[in-house]
């Protein structure tokens, strides 16, 4: 659950809270839900759920994050090293163009392209017809290709 709540763009400061946060809510819904059919996919619904909120309020928690800091006169936190590894950058490229896209486009590529699962878990899990599923994973494709090039030409 961590690995596909990280995959699904969250920070990597914040990916224990939220991976938390789904395994709360399960517990919450398990007494509502009558029968699970198939608890991963069951569990990949909700992670699609709670990463969704997550984005969306993202913004406002960096914007209080940043008014705690100047209120408190803190520095803010060391730069990198200069020489981190490729492998961390790229993962960091990755995650930027992942947030950058839009949430459905990057659950159904997360759930289809990431983390392997068929159409029909996907579909399961988002609660979406497999064919949405389908056409959402061509223009997530897509939509990933044309910002991760965005990013390459912006770092030139």
């Amino acid at each position: 659950m961590y690995r596909l709540v990280a995959r699904f763009g969250v920070a990597s400061a914040d990916v224990e809270d939220v991976t938390q946060q789904v395994f709360l809510v399960a517990y919450r819904r398990i007494r509502e839900v009558g029968e699970v059919h198939s608890v991963p996919g069951w569990l990949r619904g909700i992670a699609a759920r709670v990463t969704s909120d997550y984005h969306r309020w993202w913004r406002v928690r960096r914007v209080k994050q940043w008014l705690v800091e100047r209120t408190e006169d803190e520095r803010p936190a060391a730069p990198t090293p200069a020489h981190a590894t490729e492998t961390a950058q790229l993962q960091q490229r990755v995650g930027e163009v992942m947030r950058r896209m839009s949430p459905k486009l990057r659950e159904v590529l997360v759930l289809c392209d990431l983390e392997e699962c068929s159409l029909g878990e996907a579909s399961e899990a988002l609660a979406v017809p497999s064919n949405t599923v389908r056409s959402r994973r061509r223009l997530a494709r897509e939509a990933f290709q044309q910002l991760w090039e965005q990013r390459e030409g912006g770092l030139r």
